[in-house]
């Protein structure tokens, strides 16, 4: 079993990953805030972002998106003629 070296320098990210049957998807994460805002609303702010990390979890999340966008697609059923 490993320690964790807390004197050491860490990477100004997080990678973290995700398996579900045979599918594994990996990211990292950044953290963003605002450090001298002046709004107190702003100072509280922090905004996580998650990127994908390799090309595997790029193209399954470009394919879910596809699909996504198909659900939202109007099919054209309802719709007046010409509209």
């Amino acid at each position: 079993m490993s320690e964790l070296d807390l004197n050491a320098p860490t990477a100004p990210f997080l990678a973290i990953e995700f398996s579900k049957n045979n599918l594994t998807l990996r990211f990292f994460t950044t953290l963003t805030s605002f450090s001298t805002p002046h709004d107190v609303t702003l100072q509280e702010l922090r905004i996580e972002s998650f990127f994908a990390a390799d090309e595997e979890t790029e193209l399954a999340l470009q394919s879910l998106s596809e699909k996504r966008l198909q659900l939202l697609r109007p099919t054209g059923r309802g719709r007046a003629a010409g509209a």
